[in-house]
């Protein structure tokens, strides 16, 4: 098994925004294409077993009230993946806020993730 690194993300937007108790969805292209088309919010209190476990097939989920934990290969991508949720957050607060925006629609945010997948990542390394 690979390492894992951890981080966890405590910025002002992603505390208002999971404080919602609402899945945060892709809003900025970054954010469909790193961190996928959603990102679950656990409003319960959990224990570490049950956050791992959440995390098996996920690199971040949002902890209500708390921020994100954003797991990924090396800490520097981890550190990335939770400046784009919370560049994401902010934008996805402030269209519930005011209104105005909408998240990028699923399908499309998954295209832009397949291809960031398949095919950008690859090319960068």
């Amino acid at each position: 098994m690979k390492d894992k690194y951890s981080f966890i993300a405590r910025s002002p937007f992603l505390k208002r925004y999971s404080n919602l108790g609402l899945d945060l969805d892709a809003y900025l292209d970054d954010m469909a294409q790193i961190g996928g088309a959603h990102v679950k919010n656990i409003v319960k209190q959990i224990g570490q077993a049950t956050l791992a476990k959440e995390l098996t097939n996920k690199e971040a989920v949002l902890l209500r009230g708390k921020g994100a934990v954003c797991v990924c290969a090396s800490e520097d991508e981890a550190r990335f993946l939770c400046q784009v949720l919370e560049k994401n957050a902010m934008a996805a607060y402030l269209a519930k806020k005011y209104g105005a925006g909408l998240p990028i629609p699923e399908q499309i945010s998954e295209r832009i993730r397949k291809h960031y997948v398949e095919i950008y990542s690859k090319r960068r390394k």
